[in-house]
């Protein structure tokens, strides 16, 4: 966004800002103005980077496109945007182009007086023009489809003949293709709200106030945080989110202090959720008072803290380092380059073991390393947990094994029966303290003690910077300065893997406080989905050794069905992976992290119709309970649907069994109906079933009201699983092994 020649001009780029908030847009354009000062960018070395890579992705596909045409490609100049000639000059030579005979134009100018943007590439497409933007990311993004319906739009003002699509050729070597008139619409909307918004604030007296009406601000960037920490607005309140905010301001409530000192219900906000936000909010008054030295705790459900195991000798205590920005060749990206952990000797003294990977083979090796780690390890201590801190080591675990197609029944195995404990949500649900952030940095001075951390490297952003000056240290051949880089990534490693042990000793320390019990084992009897992954994992992979030796490109058409068909084995167990890794975190996580979801309702009134009863032929008792609560955004939650119906810890015994500490449910809810409220709320009309036990006997019906109505498991396929399995099977006895 510029002012030329008395007029803004915006830019895709700024359709995209306003998108994620329009308060800044605004307040930028009252800086152009000279009403207010600029609030200058953080420096961001991560967003650095990525803008290189991403030019270096342009490039690429720069040096393709002229291999293909040679002279046909036509490359525009990048003019002075502060001089308006320059501009209009520079979009007449992009016509030119287009005029003379180009294929392809680079770095097209698209100038009215009112907007400008460079299209990355435009090209031929016969009579028409079509319009190619090269974006990092590995999929389409609404704010890049604005941005070349953006140029598809000026293009055609200057009554240029534009395709019927678009193009997105993104990070992963894909292309995204899309109608332009399904995008269009969208971007007329968006920009003319943006437009209107401008004029709006240029023939403004005054520069915008903080929490105008009408204007969304996202509360988390520069301009908006600066407005925050002026007006000690109510998002000061750690975990407190911008909807929330919204609904405070609704009845008032618009600073952490007032928040602090507010009473009753707040419409919108359940009375749990309110009753947290209001205690954050005086524990942060009260270290601002203290002139913020030391970090105070406060407990306030002493239950979550039963989700903790019994310490076992074999635990060990884990964290990984990753730089998403990572790759060999310009397509895939992300690179897990230390897997940690530290692990307790037989005399009880912290032992660290580092797992590196310095590219994608080694990525791969390290995670059989771990996991096999993890399974002997199990061997001798069949008790042991995987303390981690957040949910970016479950999550990229699976996203690995996914990746390299191996260890998925062995994570699997380590999901159903909880091994791994994710402090994160045990802190959330037991504990506030008086920061506003929960990362682990801000709870160690509770822990830690003469340990906290003195490093350079302090933060995933800071390992991730040193972890490429690593790799750069390497390409120059300066293998001593590589080697005490890597060493210090080791020791920021270690120190978080001994944080998250300190925290969960530390953990222990406030349930023994509070008399709570330790978290009992399960039954350790594998579920037959277990023994059912393995065969599959055994079958795929006997498919796949088949054709290991062939590259891909070079596959016949006999091997490229072997290839899918090792892909179909797991077809089902694939598809259902994502629904049940939400539904285990479901059971452990703050219900913040999860109420938004979809078909997700939190309950926050329960009123029985119906009691349990039996009637005809039935062989479990069932009942009717009217639940009313927040149904979550998007949901299509409505009568006939199937659902999983949530119990707080402890849950009644016809749900399915979870270590204490752990939220319970069963499948055997049915919607009755669903009736919208005129708060915002949404009443559901419940059937539940009390269902029978292992043994096959009637559970006991129970009095307790559901804590939420969660998303219904997928629906079974063992048969299809089975059907599939015993194809497999045929498939390796008819291609042996060396064929």
């Amino acid at each position: 966004m510029f002012i030329s020649e008395g007029a803004v001009v915006l830019s895709a780029s700024d359709l995209t800002a306003a998108t994620t908030c329009e308060w800044a847009v605004l307040r930028r354009l009252d800086a152009k103005l000279g009403r207010v000062e600029a609030v200058p960018e953080p420096e961001d070395a991560m967003n650095r980077r990525a803008a290189a890579l991403g030019d270096r992705h342009e490039a690429r596909q720069l040096a393709a496109y002229q291999q293909e045409l040679g002279a046909g490609v036509v490359m525009i100049d990048r003019p002075d945007t502060r001089d308006p000639d320059a501009l209009r000059a520079a979009q007449e030579r992009t016509l030119e182009a287009m005029r003379g005979g180009a294929g392809v134009v680079f770095q097209a100018t698209l100038f009215d007086g009112r907007f400008l943007g460079f299209a990355d590439f435009l090209v031929r497409s016969g009579d028409e023009w079509e319009v190619v933007d090269t974006k990092l990311a590995r999929r389409a993004k609404v704010t890049a489809l604005l941005q070349v319906a953006a140029y598809a739009t000026a293009l055609r003002d200057l009554g240029v003949a534009v395709g019927e699509r678009v193009h997105l050729l993104l990070g992963d070597g894909t292309t995204s293709t899309h109608r332009l008139a399904d995008v269009v619409p969208v971007y007329a909307e968006r920009m003319a709200r943006l437009r209107g918004l401008v004029e709006e604030r240029t023939a403004a007296a005054a520069p915008i106030a903080w929490g105008a009406e009408g204007v969304a601000a996202c509360g988390r960037c520069a301009e908006c945080t600066a407005q925050v920490e002026a007006t000690r607005d109510v998002l000061l309140v750690g975990r407190l989110s911008v909807r929330q905010r919204d609904r405070l301001r609704a009845v008032g409530v618009r600073t952490i202090d007032e928040l602090a000192a507010s009473t009753g219900p707040v419409e919108g906000i359940g009375a749990a959720p309110l009753q947290r936000l209001r205690l954050q909010a005086e524990l942060q008054l009260a270290a601002e008072r203290r002139g913020g030295a030391g970090v105070e705790a406060q407990v306030i459900d002493a239950e979550g803290l039963a989700a903790l195991p019994e310490p076992d000798p074999g635990d060990v205590f884990f964290d990984f380092e990753g730089d998403p920005l990572w790759s060999a060749d310009g397509r895939t990206w992300g690179l897990e380059y230390l897997f940690g952990v530290v692990e307790l000797d037989d005399a009880g003294r912290e032992r660290y073991r580092p797992f590196w990977a310095h590219d994608r083979e080694q990525e791969k090796q390290a995670l059989l390393d771990f996991l096999a780690y993890l399974q002997e390890r199990r061997r001798a201590h069949p008790g042991l947990h995987v303390y981690h801190y957040a949910d970016y080591e479950r999550s990229h675990l699976q996203q690995l094994c996914a990746r390299h197609g191996v260890g998925e029944a062995m994570l699997d195995d380590l999901l159903r029966e909880h091994v791994l404990v994710d402090l994160y949500p045990v802190v959330l649900r037991s504990i506030r303290i008086s920061e506003r952030s929960y990362s682990l940095k801000k709870l160690e001075p509770l822990y830690m003690g003469d340990r906290l951390r003195e490093s350079d490297v302090t933060n995933g952003a800071d390992s991730v910077d040193a972890y490429v000056t690593y790799g750069r240290l390497v390409e120059e051949g300066r293998a001593d300065e590589a080697a005490a880089q890597l060493q210090e990534i080791a020791d920021y490693n270690e120190y978080d893997c001994a944080s998250t042990l300190g925290l969960r000793d530390w953990l222990l320390g406030l349930a023994d406080g509070g008399g709570i019990a330790r978290r009992p084992p399960l039954p350790d009897e594998p579920p037959v989905d277990a023994a059912i992954a393995r065969q599959e994992d055994a079958v795929r992979d006997a498919l796949l050794d088949r054709i290991a030796d062939v590259p891909r490109a070079d596959r016949s058409g006999e091997q490229t069905a072997i290839a899918l068909a090792a892909a179909a084995i797991e077809y089902h167990r694939r598809e259902d992976k994502s629904y049940w890794w939400d539904h285990y975190n479901r059971e452990i996580a703050a219900v913040d992290d999860w109420a938004e979801q979809k078909d997700v309702l939190v309950v926050e009134e329960a009123e029985v119709l119906e009691d349990w009863s039996r009637e005809g032929r039935q062989r479990s008792d069932s009942r009717t309970v009217r639940l009313v609560g927040l149904l979550a955004p998007g949901s299509g939650l409505k009568a006939g649907d199937r659902c999983c119906v949530m119990y707080d810890d402890p849950a009644p015994i016809g749900c399915d069994p979870v270590p204490a500490g752990q939220r319970g449910e069963h499948d055997r809810g049915t919607v009755r109906e669903v009736v919208p409220l005129r708060n915002g709320r949404t009443a559901v009309v419940l059937e539940e079933q009390a269902g029978r036990d292992a043994d096959g006997v009637a559970c006991e019906p129970w009095s307790e009201h559901p804590f939420a109505l969660t998303p219904a498991a997928p629906f079974r396929t063992a048969n299809q699983r089975a059907a599939i399995l015993e194809w497999g099977e045929r498939l390796v006895r008819g291609f042996p092994a060396g064929d």
